[in-house]
């Protein structure tokens, strides 16, 4: 599982990247707008390598714990959430070790595409 860490911050960057493409009440307002945003888009695929699925599952199921400021942006996960849920899973040792490095290589990769997405 070496190396995992790189391989799903890509993927998970790649994906926050491509969300969140929704129209203010404005471009809404706005017919060329609308009808450009309701057009068809090409989806791009992405690839996850078979030693990265066991985390990408885990970090998909921990999507219900993202903690925002007062702002209404993510700052990150809330470990304490992440933690029951890995309890729940019964993982330990080097295995738990390695799934929560791949969490956290996901969430920074996320936090930062949101974050250029804003900008």
């Amino acid at each position: 599982m070496r190396g995992q860490g790189k391989k799903l911050a890509a993927l998970a960057y790649q994906i926050a990247s491509s969300r969140g493409n929704e129209l203010s009440e404005n471009e809404k307002a706005n017919p060329i707008m609308a009808a450009l945003f309701a057009a068809p888009q090409q989806e791009e695929i992405a690839y996850l390598w078979p030693d990265c699925v066991a985390a990408w599952g885990h970090w998909s199921a921990v999507q219900s714990q993202w903690r925002y400021s007062g702002m209404g942006s993510a700052t990150g996960l809330d470990y304490a959430g992440v933690r029951a849920y890995l309890d729940e899973q019964a993982l330990q040792g080097a295995e738990r070790s390695d799934i929560c490095a791949g969490i956290c290589a996901a969430e920074r990769a996320t936090l930062t595409a949101w974050k250029q997405k804003q900008e």
